[in-house]
């Protein structure tokens, strides 16, 4: 359209050339006038997808910040539980500890007293067959020294002296048996071991 010349006429141009120049433009600003309409159109549709785009974002990020705000309440709270738990179990162990201790304390206690009571049992043992032992030795020496009287007595009788040498042969040929030991008393006692505990 640029460089369009009209036809002139008798007192000015021709109308059929200025209608047909207008009608043109007219065509050529309504196809533009429907591009740009079609045009903003899109960049409306755009527009609003982007707006719902956006309000679905929104929405999606106030899901994520509450889901965020939730789990880092949850995880504060399970820390919390954690360490409550953590520190019970710590106590719970801690009790049962000083609850073996005390048992392992008790047994070994216990094992001292056995110990000591069959210690000092023992000992009263030993004590009494030491004394059973210094009796026996005292009465077997006591025996033993009576016994030697006797038989000095005995060898006296049987001639180791002549004067009671000589008796003692009358005596067996006027039919007198001699006894020896006869007036001997061997006093051994006899000591029984207590098989009771002491």
């Amino acid at each position: 359209m640029a460089g369009q010349k009209f036809r002139k006429r008798l007192f000015g141009f021709k109308k059929a050339d200025v209608y047909d120049y207008i009608r043109e433009l007219d065509d050529k600003f309504a196809q533009e006038s429907r591009e740009k309409d079609m045009e903003i159109a899109k960049i409306t549709a755009e527009k609003e997808a982007l707006y719902e785009k956006y309000d679905e974002l929104q929405s999606k990020r106030e899901i994520i910040v509450s889901v965020l705000e939730r789990a880092h309440v949850d995880a504060d709270k399970l820390r919390e539980e954690a360490k409550n738990d953590i520190l019970e179990m710590k106590k719970v162990a801690e009790a049962e500890i000083e609850d073996k201790k005390a048992e392992a304390n008790r047994e070994i206690e216990l094992k001292r007293r056995a110990l000591r009571n069959m210690y000092e049992s023992e000992t009263r043992k030993i004590e009494h067959l030491r004394n059973e032992v210094t009796e026996l030795r005292r009465n077997s020496l006591e025996s033993i020294q009576l016994f030697e009287r006797e038989l000095a007595d005995i060898e006296t009788k049987l001639g180791y002296r002549e004067s009671s040498a000589a008796e003692s042969i009358g005596e067996v040929q006027r039919g007198k048996g001699i006894e020896p030991f006869s007036g001997v008393k061997i006093p051994i006692k006899v000591i029984r071991r207590k098989t009771e505990a002491i």
